[in-house]
């Protein structure tokens, strides 16, 4: 499994990878393969350790070969492409009432380039800039 995320994230960082089928079909780069893998990893228990496994790494394997796409949710392609309702909105909120987030961009971009290289796949991801960074400070 990881050899198949690190050859994809490599392929994707060299130009985009099509996923998905039909209507359904897209092209995602480096800095959404790592929200693929995290969509589907929401809780740690062996339904979606496995959907993360098989299929998920399939469509990752296929893409980065170049080969015929693989068939992918379109719930998960529209959160991908669009930012389309998914379960994390509410956590996101949740968060954004703990503290209040950096409104720079450069701090984020200083935190995303200091996690790459101990942790490649997720760093990035974790680290970026959320919208909960430009909504109006938490009240006391």
């Amino acid at each position: 499994m990881l050899t198949t995320v690190d050859r994809a994230l490599k392929a994707s960082a060299s130009g985009p990878l099509t996923v998905g089928t039909g209507s359904d079909t897209c092209r995602i780069d480096d800095s959404q393969v790592s929200v693929l893998l995290y969509s589907s990893i929401g809780e740690d228990t062996d339904p979606p350790r496995a959907f993360l496994a098989v299929p998920r790494a399939a469509v990752l394997s296929r893409a980065a070969r170049g080969t015929a796409p693989t068939p992918l949710s379109p719930a998960t392609l529209r959160h991908l492409l669009h930012g389309a309702a998914e379960p994390s909105g509410v956590q996101a909120a949740v968060l954004r009432g703990d503290v209040a987030a950096p409104r720079d961009p450069e701090a984020y971009w200083r935190d995303i380039e200091r996690s790459r290289a101990a942790h490649p796949v997720f760093g990035p991801m974790t680290n970026n800039i959320a919208p909960y960074a430009f909504w109006d400070r938490p009240p006391p």
